[in-house]
């Protein structure tokens, strides 16, 4: 198969089906090769020893008092947020209140609320407050406290 022909079927980013593919990668090989680039940032603290430093370097001690703010996102919930976002190919997932799952394309904050399969907004009847998210060869993100089945 030709690369034109692989990307030519390749699921639009953020859509359901792209979520589904680069969350399903998500198992221990591909977080150890991550630490070496740090593209993506899967895992609470980026890897397992949690060294919570990226090494991307596009942002340095001359540029960084250039930085400000390019977007935000509402997370509709007027509760506090306290979970890390994980990012898995460049759609960060963040939980909100009852454990709402958002799944926001980090470059643009474009998130369409029908991008992000109907598994991952299921509330969570028990917690307000979410403390952490994980993607994990399920083919979704999921919240600590709201486990989440098909069904």
């Amino acid at each position: 198969m030709s690369g034109t022909a692989a990307f030519a079927q390749s699921p639009a980013k953020g859509s359901p089906d792209h979520i589904k593919a680069v969350t399903s990668a998500v198992d221990g090989a591909s977080i150890k090769a991550n630490t070496a680039t740090s593209n993506d940032w899967p895992t609470i603290g980026l890897d397992y020893a949690e060294t919570r430093f990226s090494k991307l370097n596009q942002i340095n001690t001359d540029n960084v008092k250039k930085l400000g703010l390019v977007w935000s996102y509402p997370l509709e919930s007027s509760r506090g947020v306290e979970a890390t976002p994980v990012v898995v190919d460049g759609i960060m997932y963040q939980t909100a209140s009852w454990s709402v799952v958002h799944a926001i394309d980090a470059r643009t904050a474009s998130d369409s609320g029908a991008s992000i399969p109907a598994s991952t907004r299921r509330r969570a009847t028990r917690a307000a407050a979410t403390s952490s998210i994980a993607a994990w060869r399920s083919g979704r993100a999921r919240s600590s406290s709201a486990p989440m089945t098909d069904g």
